[in-house]
């Protein structure tokens, strides 16, 4: 996880350098219009934490909920997670503040749900918020 969230981070800081003006563009995208996005962010959030199964669809759950009160309960699956976040990045960076400062915390909830935050949770939750030009919530500062 730590080469991926790098090499991401990396690259938007050279799409920023090349094109200032993307850095400060305000979006306006809803939540969603991301939602397959959103859903395996917080997925590979959930997993990140290396928890049992339970403890892994419960954070996934409870994050999932507070975005998409009416989202059928689900386990997060194991997928090409890589491929599926690079093409969504430029979606989540799009979105409304509102919508980002609701991911964000949801974001928070899947980190935070087993009461420990692990080095991969940590390095996801910090890369997802570069690259969405958003603050790192305070549990990680």
């Amino acid at each position: 996880m730590f080469e991926y969230c790098v090499t991401r981070l990396v690259w938007s800081y050279l799409q920023d350098a090349a094109n200032p003006h993307r850095r400060s563009k305000v979006g306006n995208g809803s939540l969603d219009q991301v939602r397959p996005t959103v859903t395996t962010l917080l997925a590979t959030l959930a997993v990140a934490g290396a928890g049992d199964q339970e403890t892994v669809r419960r954070a996934y759950d409870s994050a999932l909920h507070r975005l998409y009160p009416d989202a059928a309960a689900s386990p997060p699956r194991q997928v090409t997670w890589q491929q599926a976040l690079d093409q969504g990045w430029e979606g989540l960076d799009g979105l409304a503040p509102k919508a980002k400062q609701a991911l964000v915390e949801a974001m928070a909830v899947a980190v935070t749900a087993d009461g420990t935050v692990t080095t991969a949770e940590a390095e996801m939750l910090r890369a997802a918020c570069a690259l969405m030009h958003v603050p790192l919530p305070a549990l990680l500062t």
